[in-house]
């Protein structure tokens, strides 16, 4: 009666160890991170304000986060790269509330060594064309299958489509970044 007993015994703690080692690639519960600055960069720049032209850009974005908590991780460099825009657009387009979000893929390479791979969607703010809402799924690395969220704002450079086009500026976090 002893050894099916044991056996038993071995047999469920293989079976804990190999579960163990089959845990998922992300963290449990996300990250927050509680700053969020960097630059971005339309190409080619967009016409300014009273020109109808419009150009079809891309965006980008370099960043860093940090202040994070959960997950393991407490900071981030962030780069960004929209699709090109098929509508074309201009510093009045921009600066008009829309629904057509820029979609593109943003890439996190955390502190730790690891990164996670967003496709993210930056939204219209109503009433604020300097502010963008941020959603996205992390389709791949560490928060795999979480999603992202987060409000910025950029600052125009002095003349920032007034004088002359868009195609540099600022940008910080209002709140927290999210993954979850």
């Amino acid at each position: 009666m002893r050894k099916p007993v044991h056996g038993l015994l071995i047999t469920g703690l293989l079976l804990s160890a190999m579960s163990i080692g089959a845990a998922p690639v992300r963290a449990a519960g996300g990250t927050s991170c509680k700053t969020a600055t960097g630059s971005l960069t339309f190409t080619p720049t967009l016409p300014r304000l009273g020109n109808s032209t419009k150009v079809f850009a891309k965006l980008s974005m370099n960043g860093v986060s940090g202040s994070c908590s959960g997950g393991g991780v407490s900071s981030g460099q962030v780069k960004f790269a929209s699709a090109t825009s098929k509508s074309g657009m201009n510093c009045a387009t921009v600066a008009a509330y829309s629904s057509v979000a820029l979609s593109g893929t943003e890439v996190i390479a955390w502190d730790t060594g690891a990164t996670s791979t967003v496709a993210l969607k930056l939204l219209d703010v109503k009433d604020s064309p300097t502010m963008k809402r941020i959603q996205g799924s992390v389709t791949a690395g560490l928060f795999k299958g979480l999603k992202q969220s987060g409000l910025i704002q950029y600052s125009l450079p002095n003349g920032g489509c007034t004088k002359t086009g868009f195609s540099k500026a600022s940008y910080r976090a209002i709140n927290p970044l999210t993954i979850k």
